[in-house]
C-alpha cells in the first residue's frame, strides 16, 4: 500500500479532476467532462474507493447521454448501479438516483417499458428512505415518459403530487419545471389535434431531472 500521505494526495487529485469535470459538464462541454472524469475514475479504482467510482460512472453516463451516445451511457450507468448494489459498496440513495437516470435514458431510446420499471424501482427506494424531493423528481420524470408516449391524461394526473412536494420543500427550480409541465400537458389535453398548435407556445416539457 502507498504511504498515507501519498493516498491523501491521490484522492485530492481525483477530487480536483472530478470538480473540473463537473465544471465542464455544467458548461455543456461533455467531451471534456468525460476526459476529466475518466482520469478521476482511474485514481479512485487504484485507491479501491468503490463509492467514488460509482459516483463518477454515473456522471460519465449522464455526459454520454447528452452526447446522444446512448450505448456508452447505458454501460456507465449500469456499472454505477452494480457498484451501489454490491454488498461492500451498498448505497441505496445513489442506487435510486442511478435508476432514475436509467429511466431517462430508456425514454430517450423509446424503451418505455424499461423506463417505467426503472422509475418504479427508484420511487420505491425514495419512499423507503422518505426522501420526498427525490420522489418528486422521479414522479416528474415518469410523467414526462407518459407525455412522450402521448398519454397526456396519465402524465397530467401525476404532476400535482410532484408540484405539492416541491412547494412544501420550497424547492424553486423543481417547482418551476413542474409548473411548466402542468401547463404544457394541460394544453395538449385541450387541443383537438395535439400535433398542431397555433405556433405561439413551446409545448415540449423541460428536460427531466438528473442527479
Amino acid at each position: 500500500m502507498p504511504p498515507e500521505d501519498s493516498l491523501l494526495e491521490s484522492k485530492t487529485r481525483a477530487n480536483q479532476l472530478l470538480l473540473e469535470g463537473t465544471t465542464s459538464f455544467d458548461n455543456k462541454d461533455y467531451e471534456a467532462a468525460i476526459a476529466l472524469y475518466q482520469q478521476a475514475i482511474e485514481i479512485f479504482r487504484e485507491l479501491q474507493l468503490k463509492r467514488d467510482e460509482g459516483l463518477v460512472l454515473n456522471a460519465i453516463g449522464l455526459s454520454y447521454y447528452y452526447l446522444s451516445s446512448y450505448t456508452k451511457a447505458k454501460q456507465s450507468l449500469e456499472e454505477s448501479l452494480t457498484i451501489f448494489r454490491a454488498e461492500d459498496s451498498r448505497d441505496i440513495q445513489q442506487e435510486g438516483r442511478v435508476l432514475n437516470n436509467l429511466g431517462i435514458l430508456y425514454d430517450a431510446t423509446e424503451d418505455f417499458a424499461q423506463a417505467k420499471e426503472s422509475y418504479e424501482l427508484a420511487l420505491k427506494i425514495f419512499e423507503e428512505t422518505e426522501d420526498q424531493v427525490e420522489q418528486a423528481k422521479v414522479i416528474n420524470n415518469s410523467s414526462y415518459s407518459q407525455y412522450l408516449q402521448q398519454d397526456y391524461k396519465s402524465a397530467y394526473e401525476k404532476l400535482p403530487m410532484a408540484f405539492n412536494i416541491f412547494r412544501e420543500a420550497n424547492a424553486q427550480p423543481g417547482l418551476e419545471i413542474v409548473r411548466r409541465n402542468l401547463i404544457n400537458t394541460a394544453m395538449r389535453l385541450v387541443e383537438e389535434k395535439p400535433d398542431k398548435g397555433d405556433g405561439n407556445h413551446d409545448k415540449s416539457p423541460p428536460p427531466p431531472f438528473e442527479k
